[in-house]
């Protein structure tokens, strides 16, 4: 009788393989948290500039309501406070302390247009975008700086518009000649 030796087959990994696959999947693992990161990041930029933008166009909207009907303009403050004659009544523009863009009609209380406001100015504008006194314009020109903020990170938007007073426009268009 002799003796037959039996191979036995073995099921596992060698040392070296495990390495490569450990290797592999951590390559894959901060791949993949990379993009969940950046996807992240995005996101909350996208986030961010749709609330700018939304304060702009409220700020936009609201000063383009008032000035649209508005029979009297004028400024103060170096152009810091707007003030409107509307037929609802006077309406007051003006950044305050802490930062706000508000809106005051008549005596009622003032309401926040928007926050975290850094620069508010209104130029009174002639047709051709020359500055002159309200009395005589048909334009204003605002411009608004806002603050918004990542993190420890500050950054300021600044954005200008002008809104034509309609009623300025009309009687400039409309009014006789001299020696009509």
């Amino acid at each position: 009788m002799y003796l037959q030796r039996q191979f036995t087959y073995q099921a596992g990994v060698t040392l070296v393989e495990l390495m490569i696959s450990l290797a592999l999947g951590a390559i894959l693992l901060w791949g993949v948290t990379s993009v969940m990161v950046s996807g992240h990041l995005s996101y909350s930029e996208a986030q961010r500039f749709t609330a700018l933008q939304g304060d702009f166009s409220y700020i936009n909207d609201s000063i383009l309501v008032d000035s649209r009907g508005a029979t009297g303009v004028a400024t103060a403050n170096n152009g810091t406070v707007l003030t409107l004659t509307t037929a609802a009544g006077t309406v007051v523009y003006q950044r305050n302390n802490n930062g706000e863009l508000t809106r005051q009609l008549n005596a009622d209380p003032a309401s926040i247009v928007a926050e975290n406001v850094n620069f508010f100015t209104v130029a009174c504008l002639d047709p051709l975008g020359a500055a002159v006194v309200c009395g005589s314009a048909v334009q204003i020109e605002t411009t608004v700086e806002l603050t918004t903020s990542r993190g420890d990170e500050e950054r300021q938007h600044r954005i200008s518009f002008r809104s034509a007073l309609r009623n300025a426009v009309l009687q400039s268009k409309f009014q006789p000649a001299a020696g009509a």
